[in-house]
């Protein structure tokens, strides 16, 4: 039986008008330690739900400023990350059929040639090959806090990789342990040396075989704009921003806006902060540059006293419809 703290909780906690939705993928990998993937079959149905159930809205400063006043149906904000070419073919049309709005946050990495990032590339060769190049030992061993290689980082386990969740469980094998700890450490690493990985690392993944990991082109961005969808900011190189220099937060905040303004003749007025991780220059930065409202991945709902540049987001997981709305209720209830 519920006691006093919790209705003392209740009461004291800010109450949810709203919530921002977190895709990446509209896909189905064998493999997807991160959950950045939703099938097809399943975002439509999360559609469905949120059709019967809640008002789809822009993610502008607007909406976050009148929405919490109209309290008829609680406020829902999808969102995509990275630019996936998946969210064009197959995200995109569902949408257009409900006239629902959705803001696609573009790291422009993507409009240079740079089309493969280095968690994708790490992900091709630790999920799509049995045996791990030589390379990847060899940038490991850049990292003193990542334990010494062994022969058993070789070794597959197909059904217990497939079964992993890297947001929520210990690795299960030494190989997911390996591939964790080396995610982790190039994640911490400056801009310029993680680009120096990913292009080590480019020539062992033939394109032919990343086509899950393609980026939308120029003109389809392009387009998506010019039907009424909102187009992000996600910096240049997508680094973990609160790691980076104060210098390199500058370039990569002001850069991807300056270029995806350059791409679509509109101003660029919302951020996501790439892996979620921002730190208190970050803030003061994308303030300055002229950003309204950003978004992190830290887990949550908006409520009264939701800080702008600094909203959180639902991660959304490879769910049917029934647990995707027991989920959104969850929420909206807690």
């Amino acid at each position: 039986m519920r006691g006093l703290s919790y209705l003392r909780h209740r009461i004291m906690a800010p109450a949810p008008w709203g919530a921002i939705l977190m895709y990446h993928h509209i896909s189905s990998p064998m493999i997807d330690p991160w959950e950045t993937s939703v099938s097809e079959v399943h975002f439509k149905a999360h559609l469905a739900v949120l059709k019967n159930e809640y008002e789809v809205m822009p993610l502008e400063s607007r909406s976050l400023e009148d929405a919490p006043a109209r309290r008829r149906r609680k406020k829902i904000f999808i969102t995509f990350d990275d630019g996936y070419l998946d969210n064009y073919e197959r995200a995109v049309p569902l949408l257009k059929a409900l006239d629902f709005p959705a803001t696609f946050f573009i790291p422009t990495q993507i409009l240079h040639g740079g089309s493969y990032f280095w968690w994708e590339l790490v992900d091709y060769l630790f999920w799509e090959q049995e045996s791990l190049p030589a390379t990847i030992t060899k940038i490991a061993g850049e990292s003193p806090s990542i334990q010494a290689w062994s022969a058993e980082m070789m070794r597959r386990d197909p059904q217990a990789e497939k079964a992993w969740s890297a947001n929520h469980q210990l690795p299960p094998t030494d190989r997911c342990r390996f591939y964790l700890q080396l995610c982790e450490w190039i994640k911490k690493q400056p801009s310029n040396d993680q680009q120096a990985i990913a292009h080590l690392l480019m020539d062992m993944c033939p394109a032919e075989k990343m086509t899950g990991f393609k980026k939308m082109q120029a003109g389809q961005i392009r387009q998506i704009s010019r039907e009424g969808f909102a187009i992000g900011a996600h910096t240049i190189h997508h680094p973990a921003l609160g790691h980076q220099s104060y210098a390199v937060q500058t370039d990569e905040i002001r850069g991807c806006k300056k270029d995806l303004e350059s791409l679509i003749g509109r101003e660029i007025r919302t951020m996501a902060y790439p892996h979620g991780h921002f730190n208190a220059d970050t803030i003061a930065l994308t303030r300055e540059a002229g950003y309204q409202c950003a978004c992190t991945t830290e887990e949550g709902f908006l409520h009264r006293k939701s800080d702008p540049l600094a909203l959180p987001r639902i991660w959304v997981k490879d769910v049917d419809g029934i647990s995707f709305k027991r989920n959104l209720d969850h929420i909206f209830m807690s």
